[in-house]
């Protein structure tokens, strides 16, 4: 779960691998175009606009975490390899 810069908002992962925005001034769900320019202070969804190109196969299930760096920059994943991967942040394309 993370918590976007105004802290107004939200954003989980599902255990059906959804990825869930919520307003906290709505008390709803939100649509995800509302919130595809917000700032997020952290992010450790594993998935997401962010995070497209973490997933080394096409179902998307073998990345367990993720943290984002504090500067912006990076991203470490771990997975069920037992790999930690570094990914530079944004990372939006698979490697």
């Amino acid at each position: 779960m993370d918590w976007n810069v105004g802290s107004d908002k939200i954003v989980a992962n599902s255990e059906a691998y959804e990825l869930k925005f919520i307003s906290l001034n709505q008390k709803k769900d939100v649509a995800s175009s509302t919130c595809s320019e917000e700032d997020w202070s952290t992010w450790t969804c594993t998935l997401g606009w962010f995070v497209k190109g973490i997933f080394p196969g096409a179902d998307g299930i073998d990345v367990n975490s993720c943290v984002r760096s504090s500067n912006k920059k990076v991203i470490v994943t771990g997975d069920d390899f037992g790999k930690v991967n570094l990914f530079t942040y944004p990372a939006c394309a698979q490697r």
